[in-house]
């Protein structure tokens, strides 16, 4: 259970729900939920009509369980949706026959993870410059570079480097004319 927890929430917090609303701030409430049903009919035929608060999105599948996503319609129109709280209608939601689980997303800012203080000056590699070698987007593919060789045929490298000198295997050798 743990793990499709897990997997829940990577899906939906990072993927699934597109924010569209770029004025959070980080672990903000967004107008954005997800909710687990007992009913067996089809959500996009009655939850539009039976909860006017909130709009049907799609649904998808972890495991066994089936998710629904919806978005909060924001129906009354002197009150603005609270990003610090979780909405009046989602706790009404949740107290509604055959509904199992709901939770109101919170939109997370994503943070670079490196600790490469010289990052900034690294514009060949930041996407800083176009064209750019857009290893962002490598490594947000998932390309990480694990179990790849790379041969350095050169005699400016800094073998000391706090970076390399782990990783750097120096050969010397002469060449006989």
């Amino acid at each position: 259970m743990k793990i499709y927890f897990a997997l829940l929430s990577l899906y939906l917090f990072h993927s699934v729900f597109g924010l569209r609303r770029s004025e959070f701030r980080d672990g903000e409430f967004t107008d954005r939920i997800v909710f687990t049903t007992s009913r067996k009919d089809d959500p996009k035929i009655w939850f539009n009509k039976e909860h006017p608060g909130f709009e049907y999105i799609e649904q998808f599948q972890i495991g066994q369980e089936v998710y629904i996503k919806a978005q909060i319609r924001q129906t009354r129109t002197r009150e603005k949706l609270s990003t610090v709280k979780e909405d009046n209608d989602v706790n009404l939601l949740r107290g509604s026959p055959g509904i199992k689980w709901v939770q109101q997303e919170k939109g997370h800012v994503r943070v670079p993870k490196t600790v490469d203080t010289e990052w900034s000056n690294l514009w060949y590699l930041n996407d800083d410059v176009t064209p750019t070698m857009k290893v962002s987007s490598a490594w947000s593919a998932g390309y990480s570079g694990s179990g790849i060789v790379i041969a350095v045929v050169d005699d400016g490298l800094q073998t000391n480097h706090p970076d390399l000198a782990a990783n750097v295997v120096s050969i010397k050798f002469e060449i006989s004319e």
